[in-house]
């Protein structure tokens, strides 16, 4: 292999990566968010019926960005994922800020953390589509 092939397909690995990591995040914490809802919901002052749904989102999300990152050419799924991370961040964000959800501190600065985690997935998820194109 040539030095101009290795750089040609470097970036498309990091995008890969990238998704991957956000795939295993988001479903992971999803999975979380359904097997311990109670748990979690106590730690953070949240009810489980909001926490439920938003594991199902997250689990659903992460599988799509999953398959996202398998598939042959994953930067045509590459802005949808960066869409909803900035979405989610956004909505992360207001959460926080007017807490519909009774959060507790822990709850809030859970929030406001993941939201952070979210837009550098964001970010870096960008910055690859940028090196592969």
């Amino acid at each position: 292999m040539t030095t101009a092939s290795l750089t040609a397909t470097q970036p498309a690995t990091l995008l890969r990566r990238f998704l991957t990591l956000d795939a295993l995040v988001s479903g992971g914490n999803g999975l979380a968010y359904v097997i311990a809802p109670v748990w979690i919901g106590d730690l953070l002052g949240v009810s489980t019926g909001a926490l439920v749904p938003i594991g199902i989102a997250l689990v659903v999300f992460g599988l799509a960005v999953g398959a996202i990152a398998m598939s042959r050419n994953p930067l045509r799924g590459a802005g949808f994922v960066i869409e909803f991370n900035l979405a989610w961040v956004v909505a992360s964000l207001a959460v926080a800020a007017f807490n519909p959800f009774g959060a507790n501190t822990i709850g809030v600065v859970w929030t406001v953390m993941q939201a952070g985690t979210v837009a550098v997935f964001a970010g870096l998820q960008w910055m690859a589509v940028l090196k592969a194109k």
